[in-house]
């Protein structure tokens, strides 16, 4: 790793208005500060959205794929693997974070967007970006690496100030996503963390998570303008 990047080595993630070189401490991520529609990079669904024509503003259901792009240099995930990590932390997996490790253990995804639901105070609004947060990649699980891997979760809250509860799902040095077992100690919400600013609940638990997302193309078009009818 050099110097808290997270972020496996050699690869390019084009973020809006941002490269790699203007921060060499954070990890490339699609969470960043509103102002323009992030493109490229991001998660989970079963379909993406690309037509010209008008676009149903219902939710997108995501049917369990995963629409994974490039991935995290973590080991094959076995049984083994995911239950050394709960000892390891002391918490339970959500089981559908796990699945999705077995078709691939961490990586860069395909865009998706999730809605925030919740009131946004004036201090996090920079980072929702007209209602919605992004997400890029998800962690993997590897105990030999930090880079993609929840294992850097200790490392990072350390770092950042970041409630010991949680457990690193995405994120660049400053803004993250994890699983806060805060308040429920077998079944953790998802929460957006930005050190020193606050910290939003995208999602109760991480099923939620996954089912709330929608495809960039259905808020943005091509040029990376919202869509009137949103």
């Amino acid at each position: 790793m050099r110097g808290h990047d997270t972020t496996p080595p050699n690869h390019a993630l084009r973020l809006a208005g941002a490269s790699r070189g203007q921060s060499g401490h954070h990890r490339c991520s699609r969470l960043r500060r509103a102002g323009g529609a992030p493109r490229s990079g991001g998660l989970l669904g079963s379909a993406t959205l690309r037509n010209s024509g008008a676009l149903s503003c219902a939710p997108y259901p995501l049917g369990g794929a995963v629409f994974w792009s490039t991935p995290f240099d973590n080991i094959p995930l076995s049984e083994q693997v995911a239950r050394d990590a709960e000892a390891r932390f002391r918490v339970t997996l959500p089981e559908s974070y796990v699945e999705l490790l077995r078709e691939q253990n961490g990586g860069y995804v395909e865009e998706r967007l999730v809605p925030v639901s919740r009131r946004v105070p004036a201090s996090l609004a920079p980072y929702v970006s007209n209602g919605y947060v992004s997400v890029g990649s998800i962690f993997g699980i590897d105990p030999a690496s930090e880079a993609g891997s929840i294992y850097c979760s200790d490392r990072m809250r350390s770092e950042w100030d970041l409630p010991e509860a949680v457990i690193l799902l995405d994120g660049d040095g400053h803004t993250w996503i994890g699983l806060d077992y805060r308040q429920r100690p077998d079944s953790p919400s998802v929460v957006l963390l930005v050190s020193g600013v606050g910290e939003l609940e995208l999602a109760p638990d991480f099923d939620s998570f996954l089912s709330r997302m929608i495809p960039y193309e259905a808020v943005y078009d091509e040029n990376g303008v919202l869509r009137e009818h949103r």
